[in-house]
């Protein structure tokens, strides 16, 4: 019989829930097995290092999608604003080249568009990496 994602979950948090909640002396200076570590953060992350089959973290994918989605529609809105700079500019010498580009409205909209577009494709190829890399590196990301 499978077990679903969400029984393995509350399994698995189940055991460390009850696996860190254990007291145990005061902590060592140099820890060497897990039940050496405080409860809390320190044995968490003692159990997550011992064995890559502990090594649970979210994904958060549907926030990283949502932030992208908003990114996008924000380069959208950039780039409405700049085709019509570009179609109600009077001087054609503004539009051949940035050097003699005198409309500064257009100059601040190119700047914020390339901020705007270093943020979208930075984010953008972190979403493809950790999705590309959902389980290769030996930890369980979940969704």
């Amino acid at each position: 019989m499978a077990i679903s994602l969400t029984e393995r979950t509350a399994s698995v948090w189940a055991f460390l829930t009850a696996f860190l909640s254990r007291n145990t002396p005061q902590q060592p200076a140099v820890a060497n097995r897990i039940e050496d570590y405080r409860n809390g953060y320190p044995r968490f992350a003692a159990l997550f290092n011992a064995d890559p089959g502990f090594c649970i973290f979210r994904r958060f994918g549907n926030l990283y999608a949502r932030s992208l989605l908003l990114k996008q529609d924000k380069l959208l809105e950039l780039e409405a604003q700049l085709n019509e700079l570009d179609a109600n500019e009077d001087r054609q010498l503004y539009l051949k080249s940035r050097r003699y580009d005198g409309n500064p409205e257009r100059k601040d909209l190119l700047e914020q568009i390339d901020i705007a577009l270093h943020s979208y494709g930075s984010s953008s190829s972190r979403y493809l990496h950790r999705n590309a890399n959902r389980s290769r590196n030996g930890c369980n990301l979940l969704p």
